[in-house]
């Protein structure tokens, strides 16, 4: 038995011809690294799919190009920890099976200034203090 693949690369278009998407498809489903355009043909997003799910490390871009959130997919569901920037600020989060789960920590100018604990998509916990934060949750480690 003989398997044929169609891998070729693709390339999407808006109406006005800007380059809309362009990336790998195999078998005719999304495969490999894709990037993705705003209309002014700035990057709007890039990163991996696997068997047509996004799949690994995205990033995710403005239309002035500021980095507006990074993180994990697995099997097309946000995974692990992401990122979420805004102008000096910075939100890192935990994620399991696409919802919040488990930890989040807010950052000021690259300074933690509190951490949240999340269950099941809610935010169940709040420390404004990182001393706090380590007596109320001494087995996590950050």
């Amino acid at each position: 038995m003989t398997w044929q693949t169609e891998k070729k690369y693709a390339k999407e278009y808006y109406e006005t011809g800007v380059l809309k998407a362009e990336g790998w498809i195999d078998s005719h489903q999304k495969e490999g690294y894709w990037k993705y355009y705003h209309t002014n043909g700035v990057v709007q997003k890039k990163g991996h799919y696997h068997k047509g799910e996004k799949h690994g490390y995205w990033y995710f871009y403005s239309r002035e190009n500021q980095l507006l959130k990074e993180g994990h997919f697995s099997d097309g569901e946000k995974q692990d920890w992401w990122i979420f920037h805004n102008n000096n600020t910075a939100l890192k989060v935990q994620y399991k099976k696409g919802k919040r789960e488990g930890y989040g920590l807010v950052y000021q100018k690259n300074k933690l200034q509190k951490a949240l604990k999340y269950e099941q998509d809610k935010k169940v916990g709040e420390w404004s203090s990182v001393l706090s934060f380590r007596i109320d949750n001494p087995q996590v480690q950050f």
